[in-house]
């Protein structure tokens, strides 16, 4: 007879799997009741942790975030200024041609 034994699954492989899925060590688990139909389930939130130590992939995904955020100028207290529109260029180098084609025509 050929019997198989069971894998002990320890917490800290679960945790190794979590990090290398990217996914929540610690989620935070919510009970929503649908109100329609009244059935309640379970969902598992992310702890949203910004230190490593306790959630390495809410961490990370944090990290990115501030530094989207950064680049996009989240920090500064004053607004940033807009760069000029290209069609007010676009107009502007056409007035210009014109005027000198206008010129043109008067020197003839």
């Amino acid at each position: 007879m050929n019997r198989s034994v069971p894998l002990s699954i320890t917490t800290e492989m679960v945790r190794a799997l979590a990090v290398n899925e990217s996914v929540c060590v610690r989620p935070v688990l919510r009970r929503v009741t649908d109100r329609a139909t009244g059935v309640e389930t379970t969902v598992p939130i992310p702890c949203g942790s910004t230190r490593e130590s306790r959630c390495p992939s809410c961490a990370k995904k944090a990290r990115w975030l501030r530094m989207t955020q950064c680049a996009e100028g989240w920090h500064r207290d004053d607004e940033p200024q807009e760069p000029d529109d290209p069609c007010d260029e676009e107009t502007d180098q056409d007035n210009q041609d014109n005027d000198v084609d206008e010129e043109q025509r008067r020197v003839r």
